[in-house]
């Protein structure tokens, strides 16, 4: 269970409870009129919701509104008058214990803009006052959550080619027809 859904990375099935679309080649998700989420609420303080949207152009571009919410609390409804890249945030209403889950709804008024924006990001992130990405914005940490996985995935890669080396190591150390050199 995440707490973020990224461009492009594996998302549980069971975390996409409502309105998302396969992801696009681009990495952006289409959603529905209702998208509802299941993320894991993350340990420390300042809680908050993240979401990146993009508007796809329209001329002219209706104005759009949707409502967030986060167990069914109201966080925000919000109006986008403009296509293009939108990002926001919101603190997390009082409650959430870390290790918990928690359902994060959008709902877009259908009868303002026929045409939904698609989903670029969505997180819960918290920060004690130690972290060092406390003035991170959400796309910082986005983009740092994405490399350190990239990051990850090279260094499994590396470790396995290594343990790969070891084994032919201890093949040949073990090979009765290698000859060891005089000491």
């Amino acid at each position: 269970m995440t707490s973020f859904i990224l461009p492009g990375a594996a998302v549980l099935p069971e975390q996409l409870l409502e309105g998302w679309e396969p992801a696009a080649p681009d990495g952006y998700r289409p959603i529905e009129f209702r998208c509802r989420t299941l993320l894991a609420v993350p340990a420390g303080r300042k809680q908050r919701l993240f979401l990146s949207l993009y508007f796809p152009p329209l001329d002219p571009f209706p104005a759009s509104a949707f409502s967030v919410k986060v167990n069914d609390c109201l966080l925000e409804t919000v109006g986008v008058t403009r296509a293009g890249d939108h990002r926001f945030e919101w603190g997390l209403p009082p409650g959430l214990d870390a290790e918990s889950r928690a359902v994060v709804s959008l709902e877009f008024d259908s009868r303002k803009n026929p045409r939904l924006p698609w989903i670029r990001s969505m997180g819960l992130v918290a920060s004690d006052a130690a972290d060092e990405n406390l003035n991170a914005q959400p796309w910082e940490l986005e983009e740092a959550i994405t490399w350190n996985r990239e990051l990850e995935a090279h260094l499994a890669l590396l470790q396995g080619q290594l343990e790969e080396c070891h084994r032919r190591l201890r093949e040949t150390r073990d090979d009765p027809r290698r000859q060891d050199p005089p000491h």
